[in-house]
Parts: structure tokens; sequence; C-alpha cells
């Protein structure tokens, strides 16, 4: 089998919760939802809406405890793309790379 390079700095975990993205190009926010996470970056379903393309500095917020809380602003993660594809549907992909390392055993 062929040694396939793996670019990622952290371990991914599985982790599907709510999330919201503010989409500083229409200054609204959307909705998604987080496939996995690491201490570095997350990929995220996104509906509705434009791509992000790559390089686009966003904030998000992540409902890390699953309880469907209303986020603030305070709870926003400075993070940019790293790139995006299409799912099914009006649903797309985004890979994002947080400014700042999350410690996830306690954001979790």
């Amino acid at each position: 089998m062929p040694y396939i390079y793996e670019r990622r700095e952290d371990e991914r975990y599985a982790l599907a919760r709510g999330m919201k993205l503010l989409d500083p190009r229409a200054q609204r926010y959307r909705p998604g939802r987080t496939l996995n996470v690491s201490a570095s970056g997350a990929l995220v379903e996104m509906r509705g809406g434009e791509h992000l393309p790559a390089g686009q500095s966003i904030q998000l917020a992540i409902d890390w405890a699953g309880s469907a809380k209303l986020m603030n602003r305070g709870d926003l993660i400075g993070a940019t793309v790293v790139r995006h594809g299409d799912r099914e549907g009006e649903a797309s992909l985004l890979a994002v790379r947080f400014n700042q390392r999350l410690t996830l055993a306690t954001a979790a």
C-alpha cells in the first residue's frame, strides 16, 4: 500500500455539533454542523449561501455541549477557510483552520 502524506498536525475526532459561521461578505450568520474537529481546525457542513473561497477569514461558533443554546459573539472563534467542496443537495463542506489552537478537553 502506498504511503499517504498526512497534512494534519493534530488528531481529528468525529464530532457532530451545531454551529454558525459569520459570512464576512454577507455580514450574516449561516447555520451548519461540524463533522470532525481537532485542536487546530474542523471540517464543517454548511447549507445554502455561496462558497467561501480558500484563504477567506471567517468567524464561527460551535455548540460544544450539543445543548442547542444560543451562541453569541463572545463564542466566536477566528478561522481561515483551507478548502471547500460540494455535498449532495445544497450542502457544501469547508475545511477550516483555527487562528489559535483550541484545548479540546475544555471545549467539548
